[in-house]
């Protein structure tokens, strides 16, 4: 078994780990890339708080306000009416 992998394989394996857990196998491939690597574990730390401040962005609240966290209410109508545009001018298609 090969124990070094390239960094594509391993920024792959970063991202993977983000959103389910990694078999015992690419830990450990991910584990020692990351003590090889010089670049790759700048890479995993930014993604890492990428993710965590896209978790926390739905939660937050611009209205100073805890009633209603995430989009506003003007926001959610945007899309609504956008995604409904949508819909119908791929239906006249």
């Amino acid at each position: 078994m090969l124990l070094n992998i390239s960094c594509a394989q391993a920024s792959q394996l970063v991202s993977q780990k983000l959103d389910q857990p990694l078999s015992l196998k690419d830990k450990l491939l991910l584990r020692i890339h990351l003590l090889i690597c010089v670049a790759c574990p700048t890479l995993h730390r930014k993604l890492e708080i990428i993710h965590l401040a896209g978790q926390r962005y739905p939660l937050r609240d611009d209205t100073g306000s805890n009633a209603n966290p995430g989009l506003s209410r003007a926001a959610r109508d945007r899309i609504v009416k956008n995604l409904r545009q949508a819909r119908e001018n791929e239906s006249d298609r």
